[in-house]
């Protein structure tokens, strides 16, 4: 059996490829919302035990913020090149990686 290429793959998943630039956009500011606020929970809140719920929460928002910049930065999250660049770089930003480290 032949190996099969990028672009083999490529056509065979494009009919499941489907970008949303509100879903897009809602999961990217919504990630940031939760990030924040887990970040102000952890510097403000007095018991430490919600210091450390917020600061687990807001380990588990950066993660999923690299994976939102990964696949930004690879033109995988919304329609427009210039977007995805940006939205990329934004999310990379807070896990202080750039676009040349991926």
């Amino acid at each position: 059996m032949a190996e099969a290429s990028t672009k083999d793959i490529r056509d065979l998943l494009a009919p499941y490829v489907k970008t949303s630039l509100p879903a897009a956009a809602a999961l990217f500011l919504g990630d940031i919302a939760i990030h924040y606020g887990a970040l102000a929970g952890a510097v403000l809140l007095e018991h430490w035990a919600l210091k450390l719920l917020c600061a687990i929460v807001a380990g588990a928002a950066i993660s999923q913020m690299f994976v939102i910049g990964h696949d930004a930065v690879h033109g995988a999250y919304t329609g427009g090149k210039t977007l995805n660049n940006l939205i990329g770089r934004i999310a990379l930003r807070e896990g202080l990686v750039t676009k040349d480290q991926l």
